[in-house]
């Protein structure tokens, strides 16, 4: 029997969300905007951009794929978002960014990104084993996004489908879109880190411990 099993369970309008039904967590629905996180950011982390071009080949940390021929650096931002450029970005050797968004085209990451990772439009990310992101992680837009290496930090799902095969260390929490729990999900199971369904769908294919389940709407799917 697929599972998810929760350490603490938080109490909504003086229910607990084992009295609700597994499938319908609350008929309302809570949406954080992403520009309501991007405001958060601080304003000098944007001075310095840098645009992916694919010029020369796949490497992240080539210069000649970008436009201006640099590679970002710790403080700036890098942007992916041109689907229709055939060489799309792959972390093979460990990177720093300030932050990173990709709206369109594909980032794959099988080292570590060190960064705030915003997806968007039909940007796709995917963490493969053995790649990690430090940082928060948000995933939005339509095209869906993978993650079986290690989040270091925040998820957020808002939007399209995120696939969880990794581990997540910080708290999880769903505002719109699907998050799917696949075999090797591994979200982070301390009492003092929320899982957080506020919108959207979980859909649990295996079995994940989670620490803290709180929420106010959305959906879980129990698989079988």
């Amino acid at each position: 029997m697929l599972q998810v099993r929760a350490r603490e369970i938080s109490r909504v309008n003086g229910r607990s969300f084992a009295q609700m039904t597994a499938s319908r967590l609350l008929a309302s629905s809570a949406l954080i905007p992403v520009a309501g996180l991007l405001a958060l950011m601080p304003t000098q982390a944007f001075a310095q951009d840098a645009t992916w071009d694919g010029e020369a080949n796949t490497d992240f940390e080539n210069g000649t794929n970008w436009n201006g021929n640099v590679a970002p650096g710790a403080a700036a931002t890098a942007r992916i978002n041109n689907d229709a450029i055939a060489n799309q970005p792959v972390i093979d050797l460990a990177q720093t960014t300030a932050f990173t968004f990709v709206s369109g085209g594909s980032l794959t990451i099988n080292n570590a990104l060190t960064s705030t990772v915003i997806t968007s439009g039909t940007g796709v990310l995917t963490i493969n084993a053995g790649g990690s992101v430090n940082g928060l992680v948000s995933i939005g837009g339509v095209s869906p996004s993978s993650n079986a290496g290690t989040i270091n930090g925040t998820l957020i799902v808002g939007g399209s489908v995120m696939s969880n095969a990794g581990s997540v260390t910080g708290p999880t929490t769903v505002n719109g879109g699907t998050l799917n729990l696949n075999a090797g999900s591994n979200l982070a199971d301390s009492p003092a880190v929320d899982f957080s369904v506020n919108g959207g769908t979980v859909n649990v294919n295996t079995i994940d411990t989670v620490g803290r389940l709180t929420g106010t709407g959305g959906t879980i799917n129990f698989g079988s």
